[in-house]
Protein backbone atom coordinates (compact mmCIF):
# COMPACT_ATOMS: atom_id res chain seq x y z
CA UNK A 1 0.00 0.00 0.00
CA UNK A 2 2.62 2.46 0.91
CA UNK A 3 4.65 1.90 -2.29
CA UNK A 4 1.70 2.97 -5.02
CA UNK A 5 -0.14 5.44 -2.35
CA UNK A 6 2.18 6.90 0.04
CA UNK A 7 -0.13 5.54 3.05
CA UNK A 8 0.92 3.11 5.55
CA UNK A 9 -2.08 0.71 5.21
CA UNK A 10 -5.50 0.37 4.24
CA UNK A 11 -7.08 1.91 7.23
CA UNK A 12 -5.22 5.37 6.35
CA UNK A 13 -6.21 5.13 2.69
CA UNK A 14 -9.85 4.59 3.69
CA UNK A 15 -10.06 7.19 6.56
CA UNK A 16 -8.26 9.69 3.75
CA UNK A 17 -10.93 8.76 1.11
CA UNK A 18 -13.76 9.40 3.43
CA UNK A 19 -12.54 12.60 4.42
CA UNK A 20 -12.37 13.41 0.93
CA UNK A 21 -16.21 12.57 0.82
CA UNK A 22 -16.70 9.07 -0.26
CA UNK A 23 -20.29 9.43 -1.45
CA UNK A 24 -19.93 12.96 -3.26
CA UNK A 25 -16.84 10.66 -5.08
CA UNK A 26 -19.10 8.63 -6.36
CA UNK A 27 -21.34 10.85 -7.95
CA UNK A 28 -18.79 12.25 -9.93
CA UNK A 29 -19.44 12.15 -13.78
CA UNK A 30 -16.41 11.49 -15.97
CA UNK A 31 -17.10 13.24 -19.80
CA UNK A 32 -14.58 14.97 -22.10
CA UNK A 33 -15.98 18.44 -22.21
CA UNK A 34 -17.41 20.86 -19.93
CA UNK A 35 -21.12 20.93 -20.65
CA UNK A 36 -24.02 19.03 -18.56
CA UNK A 37 -25.24 16.07 -20.21
CA UNK A 38 -28.59 14.93 -20.13
CA UNK A 39 -27.59 11.52 -19.04
CA UNK A 40 -24.59 10.25 -16.37
CA UNK A 41 -23.45 8.06 -18.84
CA UNK A 42 -22.31 4.12 -18.64
CA UNK A 43 -22.34 2.24 -14.85
CA UNK A 44 -19.58 2.62 -12.89
CA UNK A 45 -16.61 0.31 -13.59
CA UNK A 46 -14.37 0.43 -10.98
CA UNK A 47 -15.83 1.21 -7.41
CA UNK A 48 -14.39 4.60 -5.78
CA UNK A 49 -12.40 2.68 -3.56
CA UNK A 50 -10.66 1.44 -6.92
CA UNK A 51 -10.89 4.62 -8.76
CA UNK A 52 -8.70 6.87 -6.13
CA UNK A 53 -6.29 4.20 -5.73
CA UNK A 54 -5.67 4.39 -9.49
CA UNK A 55 -5.41 8.13 -9.37
CA UNK A 56 -2.84 7.49 -6.51
CA UNK A 57 -1.10 5.13 -8.53
CA UNK A 58 -0.87 7.57 -11.21
CA UNK A 59 0.50 10.65 -8.84
CA UNK A 60 2.67 8.74 -6.38
CA UNK A 61 4.16 6.00 -8.67
CA UNK A 62 3.92 7.74 -11.86
CA UNK A 63 2.24 5.17 -13.62
CA UNK A 64 1.19 5.48 -17.10
CA UNK A 65 -2.57 5.53 -18.45
CA UNK A 66 -1.84 2.77 -21.03
CA UNK A 67 -0.21 0.75 -17.69
CA UNK A 68 -3.10 1.58 -15.28
CA UNK A 69 -5.86 0.51 -18.22
CA UNK A 70 -3.99 -2.83 -18.45
CA UNK A 71 -3.97 -3.44 -14.82
CA UNK A 72 -7.90 -2.07 -14.02
CA UNK A 73 -8.87 -3.92 -17.45
CA UNK A 74 -10.60 -0.39 -18.87
CA UNK A 75 -10.09 1.35 -21.44
CA UNK A 76 -7.40 4.27 -21.49
CA UNK A 77 -9.51 6.89 -22.01
CA UNK A 78 -11.48 5.86 -19.10
CA UNK A 79 -8.49 6.29 -16.98
CA UNK A 80 -7.73 9.48 -18.45
CA UNK A 81 -11.27 11.01 -17.68
CA UNK A 82 -11.06 9.17 -14.43
CA UNK A 83 -7.85 10.85 -13.57
CA UNK A 84 -8.91 14.70 -14.35
CA UNK A 85 -12.59 14.49 -12.63
CA UNK A 86 -10.67 12.75 -9.57
CA UNK A 87 -7.84 15.28 -9.64
CA UNK A 88 -10.42 18.63 -9.60
CA UNK A 89 -12.12 17.17 -6.68
CA UNK A 90 -9.80 16.33 -5.06
CA UNK A 91 -8.65 20.02 -5.34
CA UNK A 92 -12.05 21.56 -4.56
CA UNK A 93 -12.16 19.96 -1.77
CA UNK A 94 -9.09 20.18 -0.14
CA UNK A 95 -9.49 23.48 -1.13
CA UNK A 96 -12.75 23.96 1.11
CA UNK A 97 -11.50 22.28 4.03
CA UNK A 98 -8.40 24.69 3.30
CA UNK A 99 -11.01 27.34 3.48
CA UNK A 100 -12.54 26.20 6.65
CA UNK A 101 -9.23 25.71 8.42
CA UNK A 102 -8.34 29.02 7.63
CA UNK A 103 -11.45 30.25 8.79
CA UNK A 104 -11.82 28.55 12.07
CA UNK A 105 -7.96 29.44 12.96
CA UNK A 106 -8.83 33.36 12.55
CA UNK A 107 -11.60 32.86 14.70
CA UNK A 108 -9.60 31.29 17.31
CA UNK A 109 -6.90 33.36 17.07
CA UNK A 110 -9.11 36.01 17.60
CA UNK A 111 -10.55 34.22 20.68
CA UNK A 112 -7.24 34.13 21.86
CA UNK A 113 -6.44 37.48 21.40
CA UNK A 114 -9.71 38.01 23.20
CA UNK A 115 -8.60 35.42 26.40
CA UNK A 116 -5.17 37.24 26.21
CA UNK A 117 -6.52 40.74 26.33
CA UNK A 118 -8.78 39.48 29.53
CA UNK A 119 -6.25 37.84 31.59
CA UNK A 120 -3.97 40.94 31.01
CA UNK A 121 -6.81 42.90 32.02
CA UNK A 122 -7.44 40.67 35.01
CA UNK A 123 -3.88 41.00 36.43
CA UNK A 124 -3.21 44.34 36.09
CA UNK A 125 -6.49 44.52 38.34
CA UNK A 126 -5.32 42.04 40.58
CA UNK A 127 -1.99 43.47 41.31
CA UNK A 128 -3.53 46.97 41.48
CA UNK A 129 -6.31 45.71 43.59
CA UNK A 130 -3.64 43.61 46.64
CA UNK A 131 -0.70 46.20 46.55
Amino acid sequence: MRFYTGFPNYEVFSIVLSFLGRDAASKLVYSNTEQKREKAGPKRTLSVGEEFFLVLCHFKVGLLEEDLAARFRISQSLVSRIIVTWTKFMYYRLEEYNHKVECCFHLLKSCLAAVWVGRTEIRKNYRTSHC
